[in-house]
């Protein structure tokens, strides 16, 4: 390749007849160049940023968030603020009286399992998150764990808590799920429950009211690790998973 000499001395001679033109167009080069390295590499280290934020997230996860609400509707004001509420695990529950007889399944605190006045016989029940243990007080002992993935009543040994006597205090400890836990706080934790949860239920005496809640099988804060008094066969049973 040869070099023309009388082109570079004609480049030369332009670049040096117009310096202030020269320096301009050189320090628009040099800014173009500037700014295309800034935005990539800002680019790049946004996208970083953003994945490792997200990091541990379903591709398909989807975000929301309660604002004030636009319209009145049904006697409520306009521009109230309302909270989303995270999904609830339910539990899945019946009672039997009389040693043989199956009351229709009842699900969290929409009702409860029993008859008022009759005394329940076995307890079954499942959830369709995670899963429970649990064991009633009947026949003046304590019977053996049940677990309630399997809830087959017709499984006199595994799938319910009785004996055929009147239950005088049951027994429950909910298992949380990996699914319902988070390890690290991300901005988003608030879309998982991030925490552990519990059984929470109570009995009522024949023809009496309810005793106290009970949250799982805990002692602290008054309560027994059982909901129910020996000696006191109970007719009513309620459960919700908190």
């Amino acid at each position: 390749m040869r070099i023309d000499i009388d082109t570079c001395e004609e480049i030369l001679i332009t670049i040096t007849r117009n310096k202030t033109r020269s320096l301009l167009t050189a320090f628009g080069v040099f800014w173009g160049i500037f700014m295309l390295v800034a935005l990539i590499g800002g680019g790049q280290g946004l996208q970083d940023m953003m994945q490792k934020n997200f990091e541990g997230f379903a591709t398909n996860s989807g975000f929301l968030a309660a604002q004030k609400t636009g319209e009145a509707y049904k006697g409520f004001r306009k521009g109230r603020w309302w909270d989303l509420e995270l999904t609830n695990v339910n539990v899945i529950y019946r009672a039997q009286i009389r040693g043989s007889y199956w009351l229709p399944e009842v699900v969290n605190d929409e009702d409860y399992a029993g008859i008022q006045g009759t005394g329940i016989t076995g307890i079954t029940l499942s959830t369709d998150k995670g899963y429970a243990v649990y064991r009633v007080y009947a026949g003046g002992k304590w019977l053996s764990y049940v677990d309630s993935r399997n809830s087959d009543i017709n499984d006199y040994y595994n799938g319910y808590a009785g004996n055929g006597a009147e239950i005088e205090a049951v027994e429950v400890y909910y298992y949380t799920p990996a699914s319902l836990l988070i390890n690290e706080a991300t901005p988003y934790a608030t879309l998982k429950d991030g925490r552990y949860h519990y059984a929470y239920y109570r009995v009522s005496r024949k023809n009496m009211d309810y005793y106290s809640y009970q949250t799982d099988n805990e002692t602290d804060n008054g309560q027994d690790g059982y909901a129910g008094i020996i000696g006191r066969k109970i007719d009513r049973f309620q459960i919700i998973i908190k």
